[in-house]
This record gives structure tokens, C-alpha cells and sequence, in this order.
């Protein structure tokens, strides 16, 4: 929940294992993900979830974080290039599993990739940025574009739409949304079957739980 730009960050961490026998682990672990919150500057609070497993952690934490009318409603995690399983053949279906939980949740997700990468402040990006923006959400991408580190790069938007949608209502409809942001970028509608989308279009309610993918290029 966001107003003037502010909101309720919760930063969540999964361990496996039993409650009764990871009790203090837990705690141990929520005070280094503070220190780590602080050391980053960033404002939020630190919880740490005792689970069986990733996929029943997650679900526990989209079902009861927050409070009443401060309960966040997007989900920010890392690509499932560092999750740590001794079984690799279950991320994808982890993974699925939990945009699952966030659409029946009702929950926007932002998936980022090469965080280690990510630059900072003083790290000035050059060339192309490529926008998926996936039927009818990417505002919070754009929101990350504002940063001064990419003032410097060419931005791309490329709007997946359903193959009935009136591609030049919806390119008029971007182009205003980035004005109003007064951001310049080269505005693109791909439309796609519902077949090529995996099946029947999807309703209003899942419209706004989508991928959004971000590529820099030189």
C-alpha cells in the first residue's frame, strides 16, 4: 500500500525445516536479515517463516502479512537462480506455484534477475532497455526507471495485448501513461491469440498479476 510514495516493506525469509526445532534459528536469523535491512538503508521490517518447504512457506506469507488495510499488495522476490535445492527439478514447478498464490491472492509480482548486477547510484547505464509490458500492467517497472542510473538509456515498451484488442487505443493509451511520467520511449503492441496466452483470456482480476521483464543492452 503506497501513499506520496510511501508504504508497509516487509522483507521475508523462508526456513525449512520444523517450528519446535528451528524456533531459535529463526530468531537468529530475523536479526541478521535486520542488520542486513539497515546496513542496506532501506525502511521495512525483517520476518523470518519456519516451513516445510518454500512452496507452503510462501503461501502462509501472501495469506497473512501485514495488518488490516497495510497489508502489501506486491510481491518482490529474486529469479530462482540462487534458491538452493537438492532436488533442482522442483524449482519450476515452486516457482509456478507461487505466481499461482499471488494471482489467487489478488497480488502484483516483480521478479528481479542479476541483482548482484543491479546498479547503484553512482553506476550510469548506457543503451536499450526493453519493457515488457504484459497486457495491462508495467507501471511498476517504469516506476524503477526513474532512477538516475538509467536516465542515460533508450527505452523500448512492448505491450502484449489480446489478438482483439485495438492495438492503435492501446499504443495512445501507453504513450499518455509514459507523457504523464515524462518519460520518452518507442512505444510497440505485439498481439497474441489466446491460444499462444495458454487458453481463454484471462479476467479483470488477473489482469494485473503479470511478469514484467527488464533488459538493458549495449
Amino acid at each position: 500500500m503506497k501513499k506520496k510514495g510511501r508504504g508497509m516493506s516487509i522483507f521475508v525469509s523462508i526456513l525449512d525445516g520444523d517450528y519446535h526445532e528451528c524456533a531459535e534459528d529463526a530468531k537468529s536469523a530475523c536479526k541478521q536479515l535486520t542488520t542486513y535491512i539497515n546496513y542496506k538503508n532501506c525502511e521495512g521490517m525483517a520476518e523470518i517463516v519456519v516451513a516445510p518447504n518454500m512452496s507452503k512457506g510462501f503461501r502462509g506469507i501472501v495469506q497473512t502479512m501485514g495488518l488490516g488495510n497495510l497489508k502489501p499488495n506486491i510481491v518482490v522476490m529474486r529469479y530462482p537462480e540462487i534458491w538452493r535445492w537438492e532436488n533442482l527439478t522442483e524449482i519450476p514447478k515452486t516457482f509456478v506455484g507461487i505466481f499461482n498464490d499471488c494471482i489467487v491472492a489478488n497480488k502484483a509480482v516483480v521478479i528481479v534477475k542479476g541483482l548482484d548486477e543491479w546498479p547503484n547510484e553512482y553506476q550510469k547505464q548506457y543503451g536499450t532497455i526493453d519493457l515488457y509490458w504484459i497486457v495491462r500492467d508495467g507501471g511498476l517497472m517504469l516506476l524503477l526507471l526513474t532512477k538516475d542510473s538509467f536516465e542515460s538509456c533508450k527505452i523500448q515498451v512492448f505491450c502484449i495485448a489480446e489478438e482483439d484488442a485495438d492495438v492503435e487505443v492501446l499504443k495512445a493509451d501507453v504513450r499518455k501513461f509514459l507523457y504523464d511520467l515524462r518519460m520518452q520511449a518507442e512505444v510497440f503492441v505485439i498481439p497474441i491469440s489466446s491460444q499462444e496466452n495458454g487458453g481463454s483470456p484471462q479476467d479483470e482480476s488477473q489482469m494485473h498479476v503479470c511478469m514484467l521483464c527488464l533488459f538493458v543492452s549495449s
